[in-house]
């Protein structure tokens, strides 16, 4: 399978956060640890065991944040699933446009979509935190519109721009920016995702899969703007999520090249030479 260094940056933040679970878990139990007395000269490890005394005193008065910290590992890991998905779509768009040699013959929806969203970057681009690529944006705008401009030259990142979290309808209708409708039945189809799932039918995977991603959406919001009592994540909730998370982005690693290669313009017929 080719290496995807996207998703591969991916993985290894998640693996990296199931570490730092671990050590979340593994701290908590220093909590039950006595208060340990040592007198001078009694033990040649003394300053280590009273270091191991002293933050098993230390967790424990930090043991009500605990909770709230998996809470934000929770968010954490979704907000790192979001900017996968972002980072994949200027990936295809960049893919799409290396296969055309102008504008004009990107796929129609691409380009509308394009054009709508630069537009949009530039009248607003406060909302967007762009104030300081206006000038570039509008730029290659204009020499898109004129077919001017080496290939590949485009507002990429401009096709992942969203207010909306990542849920299932907000991953599906960023690839429809490129006219693509079929990207979560394909992400069904995808026999990792499958297997996760206890699945072997497309559509059920798909739609699993979905209600899970929106679940765990809902799940994130609550977490992010707490109020009242919040009943926290556990260790196993959060390992459940990251390994959803990589479920999906490899599937959406995979389809990119392949709608790279959907996307690709047609070759231009030749115009017929007159015979003689």
């Amino acid at each position: 399978m080719p290496v995807d260094p996207l998703f591969d940056d991916f993985e290894r933040d998640m693996t990296t956060y199931g570490v730092t679970l671990a050590l979340i878990e593994s701290t908590s139990e220093l909590q039950k640890l006595a208060p340990l007395t040592l007198f001078e000269g009694s033990d040649p490890n003394a300053a280590h065991l009273e270091a191991i005394s002293n933050l098993a005193g230390q967790v424990k008065i930090a043991q009500p944040g605990i909770p709230a910290l998996r809470g934000a590992m929770y968010v954490l890991c979704l907000a790192r699933f979001e900017s996968l998905i972002r980072n994949q779509i200027e990936d295809l768009a960049l893919r799409a446009s290396q296969n055309a040699t102008l504008f004009s013959q990107l796929p129609r929806t691409m380009k509308e979509s394009l054009q709508k969203l630069a537009a949009d970057v530039i009248a607003n681009p406060r909302k967007y935190r762009m104030e300081k690529h206006i000038k570039s944006i509008a730029s290659t705008l204009s020499k898109n519109l004129s077919d001017q401009g080496v290939p590949g030259e485009i507002n990429n990142y401009c096709m992942s721009i969203t207010h909306e979290n990542m849920r299932a309808e907000t991953l599906s209708g960023l690839f429809e920016r490129f006219g693509i409708a079929d990207a979560w039945a394909r992400i069904g189809s995808d026999t990792e995702l499958q297997v996760y799932l206890q699945l072997h039918q497309s559509d059920l995977t798909s739609s699993s899969a979905k209600k899970r991603l929106n679940a765990a959406v809902e799940t994130r919001n609550r977490f992010s703007h707490p109020s009242g009592t919040v009943t926290w994540p556990s260790n196993a909730e959060i390992t459940e999520l990251m390994q959803l998370l990589l479920c999906i982005g490899r599937a959406v690693s995979k389809l990119i090249p392949v709608y790279g290669i959907q996307l690709k313009p047609q070759p231009q017929a030749q115009p017929a030479s007159g015979g003689n």
